[in-house]
């Protein structure tokens, strides 16, 4: 769940999720041409690009005086969580469709005058579903055990009702959790529900987290 965690906290920048943008669409751009294409310094760009190759989600490969960036390579991790994670940023940044991003990313109808901040935005908030460990053991119980109550969620996470009242607000605010048909205080997970991103971001979440 650490993994989770740590990789959807480096994600959820809208600097970073540029770079990854900027890299995706020009494959072997070096990390000089990066840092003047992004109006980053030249140690922000290292250090961003560092942190994404961690996760393997860019590359970077020496030429020369130069070190050229491009998409991760599909067998550039055996982790499978990182693997589906490469393989659904590789098919949301894709410069050329920038209103089939924000129909995948945003909740809303994009009307068609949207940018890339909007994208990113709702990429951000997607991404920060995951960002707390209690979070991800709050959705561990609902995938395993079905609807429940707060109190079970407390119990089964070991936090207070507070906490889990808090943590869990903050799962519905972005689609992931709903309130349960017919539960009186009861709750669930929103799958298959909202945009592409979410519905896909969630289920590889949980197929790590709590697989079948």
């Amino acid at each position: 769940m650490n993994l989770i965690v740590s990789t959807c906290r480096t994600l959820a920048y809208p600097d970073r999720l540029r770079l990854l943008l900027t890299v995706y669409s020009t494959p072997g751009i070096t990390v000089h041409e990066l840092a003047e294409a992004l109006g980053f310094s030249l140690p922000l760009t290292s250090h961003n690009l560092k942190l994404l190759a961690s996760y393997h989600l860019v590359q970077t490969t020496p030429s020369g005086r130069y070190v050229k960036c491009g998409p991760p390579r599909k067998d550039s991790t055996a982790n499978v969580f990182l693997s589906r994670i490469q393989e659904l940023l590789k098919a949301t940044l894709d410069a050329g469709k920038l209103n089939r991003t924000l129909a995948q990313v945003c909740d809303s109808e994009p009307d068609g005058a949207g940018d890339w901040k909007k994208a990113f935005s709702a990429l951000v908030k997607h991404l920060t579903a995951y960002t707390h460990l209690r979070r991800l053991l709050i959705l561990r119980q609902l995938a395993t055990k079905g609807p429940c109550s707060v109190q079970e969620l407390r119990d089964a996470v070991k936090m207070s009702e507070d906490a889990a009242r808090r943590q869990l607000d903050k799962l519905v605010r972005r689609g992931i959790v709903r309130s349960a048909p017919g539960g009186e205080d009861k709750w669930d997970l929103a799958r298959g529900e909202g945009p592409e991103f979410r519905k896909r971001l969630l289920e590889i979440v949980l197929q790590a987290i709590a697989p079948p």
